[in-house]
């Protein structure tokens, strides 16, 4: 097969794709909520969002998809006993293990293949020291026995996913609780966009420096939400050049991926410079910045871009994360 390809100027307005952290974020919540939810959704739902899906039905809440929006309808009593499938999704995963702890007597918790390869022992390890026993440090795994309120602690040097599934699940557990995490948390945006996404949902969370204090009760439904766009999907396009207009992102959003705005503004502006970027928080981004990089004009690529993972703080995407 022979293939023509003509360069041209991209021109054109495009939808950003949904944000799958933050959907999954929001199902998770609408899950626990006292009434039912409507979550607004555009586009095809990737795999995490199915995931998260059926992890909401594992727990007794009835779905329904429509064109556009997703209602998710919370039980008036959770179920003693769920049987969870997380497909690929490790954020599914991790959350809805401390959240399944939380809520029912015993869960069983599996994924793909992949996903059993993926580490889960330091959060299996602190449900366990706060009522529950599994039968495994991965997945395919047991949990029994009621997670209780207390003192918590995430280290966060895996992922920052076990931060965010003990927020999701101490802010439903009765009476008062308090997570430390530690300060070597990677991607700490992403635990940023769990506390606003409980937020929404009325959850009472406090922050002073690297701790969290949750009082619990069940969430309130906020009725009806909306999925902002896709930082890191809308990455791609937006390096195409100024001719191209993205619709639906937000340019307050935690997604700490939306600082590929101001970095493509640097690296296009360079002449035969060169700029260090530090991709430690802002991973998915790479990619699309070495190929931006490679664009410039003067300068090698290798010159011209170079990640120098944590040897440059930036600045938290969400303000309020950073206040004591």
């Amino acid at each position: 097969m022979d293939i023509r390809i003509v360069p041209r100027v991209l021109r054109g307005c495009v939808m950003a794709p949904p944000s799958k952290s933050q959907a999954v974020r929001l199902i998770i919540c609408a899950a626990l909520a006292d009434l039912p939810t409507k979550i607004n959704i555009v586009g095809v739902l990737p795999d995490d969002i199915r995931a998260a899906l059926d992890a909401a039905a594992a727990l007794g809440c009835g779905i329904i998809e429509d064109n556009g929006y997703l209602l998710i309808s919370p039980p008036v009593e959770y179920p003693k006993k769920a049987d969870i499938f997380c497909r690929e999704s490790g954020a599914v995963a991790r959350f809805t293990l401390p959240v399944a702890a939380a809520l029912c007597d015993e869960v069983f918790i599996d994924g793909d293949a992949g996903l059993r390869a993926r580490p889960m022992d330091e959060l299996i390890s602190e449900t366990e020291r706060h009522g529950c026993f599994a039968d495994g440090d991965s997945l395919p795994l047991k949990l029994t026995g009621r997670l209780r309120p207390g003192e918590y602690v995430s280290g966060g040097k895996t992922s920052s996913q076990y931060a965010s599934g003990l927020l999701l699940a101490l802010s439903v557990l009765p009476g008062e609780s308090v997570l430390t995490v530690g300060d070597g948390l990677e991607n700490s945006g992403y635990i940023a966009m769990t506390v606003e996404a409980l937020r929404l949902f009325g959850a009472d969370i406090e922050i002073r420096g690297q701790r969290f204090y949750i009082k619990g009760g069940r969430l309130k439904s906020p009725g009806s939400i909306d999925v902002e766009g896709d930082w890191s999907g809308a990455a791609y396009l937006l390096s195409c050049g100024r001719g191209v207009e993205l619709k639906g992102l937000n340019p307050e959003s935690c997604q700490r991926d939306k600082e590929i705005v101001p970095l493509l503004s640097e690296i296009r502006t360079l002449q035969g410079g060169e700029i260090d970027i530090d991709c430690g928080n802002i991973p998915d981004l790479a990619p699309v910045l070495a190929a931006a990089a490679a664009s410039c004009r003067g300068g090698q690529a290798e010159d011209t871009f170079r990640t120098k993972r944590r040897l440059i703080n930036r600045r938290a995407a969400c303000r309020d994360f950073r206040k004591p």
